[in-house]
């Protein structure tokens, strides 16, 4: 007597679970984009005091000395750098034209993970980073600062690795590494951390490759 194969039959859960995931992803496609105009309000920037004005942009000059001074201290021992380390006001180190420009971004993490991925790609923060490296590049740069925000939300300020650094003169104060941890210091409203102080008088003795950095010191000293 011949036996006929059994035909495998799916488990009833199995098919219901795969018709599920088959209509969420389907909802996601034909609901996501209302989402993302539902959450774009969120990053537009509330009202800060701050003024709309770009008179407060870095100089094509003061640009040109944060990349010079950025490269002194990649020196891994602190004994080798100039300056000292000091408790500093945040709003020094969280210029208003920067602050201004990724607070639509910052209003996201404050709305928690939704809002961040639904609503990021309507952000200043966002457009800056596409333009300069392109979208994939500008998604991991907004994960990043993401986590750099939860980081410090959750722990405080945490002194560790490259500190942040501060140009000093009578001129001007020059924050020129830490951009994103000084960012989000000021958002979260602290008024005072540690970095490391570099003073105008230390600056004459540091190599210039250009003479576009000549001149960047020299506008900075005087």
């Amino acid at each position: 007597m011949l036996s006929h194969p059994m035909k495998f039959q799916s488990p009833p859960i199995s098919r219901f679970l795969s018709w599920a995931w088959l209509i969420l992803a389907l909802a996601m496609l034909l609901i996501g984009p209302v989402l993302r105009r539902c959450f774009s309000p969120l990053s537009r920037p509330k009202k800060t005091g701050l003024a709309d004005a770009e008179s407060d942009d870095p100089s094509p000059e003061q640009l040109a000395l944060e990349r010079l001074v950025a490269s002194h201290f990649s020196v891994p021992s602190k004994k080798n750098w100039p300056g000292r380390q000091e408790m500093v006001e945040v709003r020094k180190l969280a210029p208003d034209y920067l602050y201004r420009r990724w607070l639509n971004l910052l209003h996201l993490f404050d709305q928690g993970w939704l809002a961040v991925v639904l609503g990021h790609e309507d952000t200043d923060y966002f457009a800056h980073q596409c333009r300069a490296n392109g979208p994939i590049s500008a998604k991991r740069k907004v994960a990043k600062f993401w986590r750099t925000y939860r980081s410090i939300k959750a722990n405080g300020f945490q002194e560790k690795g490259r500190p942040l650094i501060l140009l000093e003169s009578t001129a001007a104060h020059i924050r020129v590494d830490g951009a994103h941890r000084s960012i989000v210091l000021r958002h979260l409203g602290l008024k005072q951390v540690p970095a490391w102080v570099v003073g105008a008088e230390e600056l004459p003795s540091w190599s210039t490759d250009s003479e576009h950095q000549r001149r960047a010191v020299d506008w900075f000293l005087h």
